[in-house]
């Protein structure tokens, strides 16, 4: 039993007079009485070894992944990062974010690519870039995202690359856009009858009377009612199709998303397949709202809110995947057919790895810097981290922008905001349901 110590990835916290006991490594938690949980805290800190008066408790603790061997815990990141490089340098499949245009029929006022090179995708790069993924990825499976600007300006371009796929027996393993949801008429959609989409994201800015002064038209005219009745149209003729609506949330708009997320589930009480979620201001491609971005407690209290209001329930899951900037065979393609990493450099040209045109990175600094310095596998605070299995080590361009452009944004997962306390309510609550499933 000598060897045994507390693994890193243990949490224990106490929340409403419940002791509790969280592993991210084995996914478990457990709720013990306050002896043993002070118990176990002090043998933590080194100054006591009673717990092991029990042998039953201690086999049970260990088990559970709470009590770990030394060294266990080294071996688990390592495996970590080694299911995390075969993941991010395999070649069975292909991902692409294409951009048919970076144009949009917006005037949204905090638009960060107003200043962005123009252009429309030609049959003839959509050909180029059919071409890209035959010799990078033999085996021809494809995950496909549509992205902007506006991409359903360009359906028509939309409609020739599917089917250019299509006769040259590209599989289509995941087919996604990203839309503000103005152009989903019944034309536009008639593309996706033929090639059916496996999800669709589109963003509020919250209310209607906020949304409207924020994201209009070009003749100023809002555009919340329009996308609502669109989103109706399109929930009803593609019924399996996974809707995500983000809502920015700020400062300035804090308490929308709870009115957001009641209205579209009243609206769309039937539909099963439409998640509403928050996406917070970050400062990075919000170039509006830098004055309305929430610190960590503001944003550690809305999300205790959200749970407090079962809004925001899924407990963290175990995964070694990352992000797809930092995979070898994923790319964002531009209506020039240039080749990024991330949708975040789309239009940038110093920020250009290629183009599918070309059979050779023109930028390698920048895409070695996303291969190798965009992952937590260097980062000692990742490592030594208790979240570091259900995080992934946080957003490769972040991390590259701390790197490179001597940035200080923070890398960590939400749940680790005010000491952990957005993962322990949501841990709690998660623990509480369990009690009443099991009863």
């Amino acid at each position: 039993m000598s060897n045994l110590i507390l693994s890193r990835y243990t949490i224990p916290f106490e929340y409403n007079g419940y002791y509790l006991l969280y592993n991210s490594k084995s996914d478990a938690f457990l709720q013990v009485n306050e002896d043993l949980y002070n118990d176990l805290l002090s043998f933590a800190a080194g100054t006591s070894s009673e717990i092991f008066d029990d042998e039953e408790t201690v086999a049970t603790l260990q088990a559970e992944g709470i009590l770990t061997s030394a060294g266990a815990d080294d071996l688990f990141s390592s495996k970590l990062i080694f299911e995390n490089v075969i993941s991010s340098y395999s070649k069975d499949s292909i991902y692409i974010t294409l951009a048919p245009t970076i144009s949009c029929n917006l005037s949204c006022p905090y638009c960060y690519e107003t200043h962005k090179r123009p252009g429309k995708m030609s049959t003839q790069t959509c050909d180029k870039v059919i071409s890209f993924i035959k010799r990078t990825c033999p085996s021809k499976n494809l995950h496909l995202g549509w992205y902007g600007g506006e991409p359903l300006l360009a359906s028509k371009i939309i409609n020739y690359f599917l089917n250019q796929l299509a006769e040259n027996d590209i599989n289509l393993v995941e087919h996604t856009i990203v839309t503000n949801g103005t152009l989903l008429n019944k034309e536009n959609m008639n593309v996706f009858h033929k090639f059916p989409l496996d999800s669709i994201q589109v963003t509020l800015d919250g209310v209607k009377k906020l949304h409207d002064s924020i994201r209009f038209h070009h003749n100023g005219n809002g555009t919340f009612d329009e996308i609502i009745s669109n989103l109706s149209e399109f929930c009803t003729s593609f019924p399996n199709t996974k809707v995500s609506i983000r809502v920015n949330i700020g400062k300035h708009n804090i308490d929308d998303f709870e009115r957001v997320y009641h209205y579209i589930n009243d609206k769309f009480v039937n539909n099963k397949n439409i998640l509403v979620y928050p996406g917070i201001l970050q400062g990075d491609n919000d170039c509006g709202f830098q004055f309305n971005l929430l610190d960590n407690k503001e944003l550690s209290e809305f999300y205790i809110k959200l749970i407090d209001h079962g809004m925001l329930m899924d407990k963290p899951e175990v995964s070694a995947k990352g992000c797809t900037a930092s995979m070898l065979n994923a790319f964002v393609i531009g209506p020039h057919g240039e080749i990024y990493k991330c949708w975040n450099d789309i239009g940038f040209e110093d920020r250009e790895i290629g183009n599918v045109g070309q059979g050779s990175t023109i930028n390698p600094k920048f895409f070695l810097g996303y291969m190798i310095q965009g992952t937590f596998w260097n980062d000692s605070k990742c490592l030594e981290c208790s979240l570091l299995p259900v995080c992934s080590g946080g957003c490769p361009h972040n991390r590259l922008k701390n790197k490179i452009n001597s940035g200080n944004v923070n890398l960590c997962s939400n749940l680790a905001l005010d000491n952990n306390n957005v993962l322990k309510k949501l841990l709690y609550v998660n623990y509480k349901n369990r009690i009443k499933e099991n009863i």
